[in-house]
């Protein structure tokens, strides 16, 4: 009798298990199927038929043409993980876009081809000098290259801190590479480094930030795979979080308590990216170049024109945090002549110039590459 129950027990727990794993399962095929069909729409027709992506309908790019298919092109990068800076982009072909297969840089193009013994310039940064908002032949290194004449390397890289620009410049110098300047543009994504959950002021920026930022690239096409059919769920739930976080965060500073500032975090941080500079300044002019450090431009900063359609908030919790470490950063390197603050300095443009918190229109790199070349004139 005992033995008869405890038999139909088992069996009701075994049909009971097998039915939740059937359902989790069900659950779990159905995101997998919805998102990579989404993301196959996206990559097929929805891109080629929806009017705009991120800021190609600004006013900033009303009369360039290929904007649109700039930012589509930037959304299909892909990132793989490279020593000691833990990502990089792959290379990648495209008609605004070119990521070179041997290092990794994007490319550098203009008119004003450089000569066989021109000086060399080797720019660092993250996204901003990367080029996020401009084809090759309008980012910042591109267009100092064709004023100045002088053969241009772009080493940015998206969401690079001051951290990984010194340890790739590390690993450039004992590869060999002996540049004649080597310029550094840094402060926003340091500045960042206050929304992380873990780490200090020596980290990257987030580890989920980045497998959001990652995982919204565009496939070029639809993949079942085992990794994937867990990594979409789990991917979904990220994306779901951060959501809830970034609406916290933009209620301002009544919704959201800064641990960075109570901490001093931000003290910290900028004090970083100062050592940084100081150190690839050492490790430059030790090999005979010359170093150049630029405090970043930002929205927070401005007084041109604001696209409406940017979604940006002076009073926002983060932009505080931000502009704190900005002026901590003028206050410990303001005897410095090698670090000019370059924070405010499209003031003077009564034009549109910023496609979000950081990131700049072609005509302000050249602007800006203007401005860089005067200093190494002078």
């Amino acid at each position: 009798m005992m033995l008869g129950v405890s038999m139909k027990l088992v069996k009701i727990i075994l049909l009971n298990f097998l039915l939740f794993v059937a359902i989790t399962g069900s659950l779990v095929f159905l995101i997998v199927i919805s998102s990579e069909t989404l993301r196959f729409a996206k990559s097929k027709f929805l891109y080629k038929n929806i009017e705009c992506i991120r800021a190609s309908c600004f006013e900033a790019y009303k009369d360039i043409l290929w904007a649109k298919k700039h930012f589509k092109e930037y959304s299909e990068v892909k990132f793989h993980y490279e020593t000691p800076i833990v990502w990089r982009a792959d290379s990648f072909k495209g008609d605004t876009i070119n990521i070179s297969e041997n290092n990794f840089a994007r490319k550098t193009l203009s008119k004003n081809k450089p000569k066989d013994d021109s000086k060399v310039i080797f720019f660092f940064g993250g996204s901003v000098v990367w080029g996020v908002g401009s084809n090759d032949e309008n980012t910042l290194p591109s267009h100092f290259q064709n004023i100045s004449g002088y053969k241009t390397k772009n080493f940015g890289e998206n969401a690079w801190t001051s951290d990984q620009s010194l340890m790739y410049l590390i690993k450039l110098i004992k590869d060999g590479h002996r540049p004649d300047y080597v310029i550094f543009i840094n402060g926003y994504n340091d500045a960042t480094k206050c929304g992380n959950k873990f780490g200090d002021e020596h980290g990257i920026l987030t580890e989920d930030d980045l497998r959001l930022k990652f995982s919204e690239s565009i496939r070029k096409k639809s993949k079942i795979t085992f990794n994937n059919f867990f990594s979409i769920p789990l991917e979904f739930v990220q994306r779901i979080k951060s959501t809830i976080a970034t609406k916290k965060a933009k209620g301002g500073s009544s919704a959201y308590t800064s641990g960075c500032l109570k901490s001093n975090l931000h003290l910290k941080i900028a004090e970083n990216l100062y050592k940084n500079w100081k150190i690839a300044k050492i490790l430059v002019e030790d090999n005979g170049g010359e170093f150049i450090a630029i405090i970043e431009p930002m929205l927070a900063f401005t007084d041109t024109k604001i696209d409406p359609r940017i979604n940006f908030n002076n009073k926002n919790v983060h932009t505080i945090e931000k502009k704190k470490i900005y002026s901590h950063l003028l206050k410990i390197t303001k005897d410095e002549p090698y670090i000019y603050d370059f924070k405010s300095i499209y003031n003077s443009i009564d034009d549109y110039i910023f496609i979000d918190e950081v990131h700049v229109t072609p005509f302000a790199n050249k602007f800006m590459a203007n401005k860089i070349y005067n200093i190494i004139l002078d």
